[in-house]
């Protein structure tokens, strides 16, 4: 009972990271500015279009029953500060209780940030819905909501590394609201190609270990 309780509190902080979306087109966007070209030492992911696609490890502290997570995501400019996005996930555990616990949501938000020199402080906001099912006890299913901060910082031509803070509720899952600390980073290969990776722990002190590749549309 104590694994499976720790496995649905983590899967939130894996679903609250990432996944699907559509958004505004191209011709509802007013004030968007155009991408910097690659070389630029500020170029990162705030202020772009691109689509994500990632895979997440989930170590669950005091537990042997870990988690694998797929991410799906896009994200573009609203304004010169404002990017929408989408983020859908599925993330299911290693077998427990003769089966496998899942949690999938999907959440839609929106960053607004501030561009000081490069550095490019945001903080986020959004709403979605989130589903799960654990094999004896069944599911649940909930509104949810998040918010956060972060800083998106250049340490190299094309690259990123952006520190952040989220926090995570799905008020009618049990044991649902969460903190997660990490960092991601972003390096673009060429004009429309990115890696992308990211660390976090929570504050039940279980790790994630991410990585993917970003694509600009």
């Amino acid at each position: 009972m104590k694994n499976v309780s720790s496995f649905k509190h983590l899967s939130l902080a894996a679903a609250a990271s990432l996944g699907l979306a559509l958004v505004a087109t191209a011709s509802e966007m007013p004030d968007v500015p155009a991408s910097q070209p690659v070389g630029s030492t500020s170029r990162g992911l705030l202020g772009e279009n691109y689509t994500n696609l990632g895979f997440t490890y989930i170590d669950v502290k005091n537990t042997n029953v870990d988690g694998q997570a797929i991410d799906f995501g896009m994200s573009a400019p609203y304004t010169s500060k404002t990017d929408l996005f989408f983020e859908y996930n599925y993330t299911r555990s290693e077998p427990v209780l003769d089966g496998h616990a899942w949690w999938q949501s999907l959440l839609a938000g929106g960053r607004w940030y501030t561009n000081l020199n490069g550095i490019k402080p945001y903080a986020e906001a959004g709403l979605g819905w989130a589903w799960v099912d654990v094999p004896v006890f069944g599911g649940e299913n909930s509104w949810a909501w998040f918010t956060g901060i972060g800083i998106e910082t250049p340490v190299a031509p094309n690259a990123t590394v952006t520190p952040f803070i989220r926090f995570t509720d799905a008020p009618d899952i049990g044991d649902a609201d969460h903190w997660d600390f990490g960092v991601k980073g972003n390096y673009w290969l060429n004009a429309k190609l990115a890696l992308t990776a990211k660390v976090a722990i929570d504050d039940d002190q279980s790790w994630s270990f991410g990585a993917g590749v970003n694509y600009q549309f």
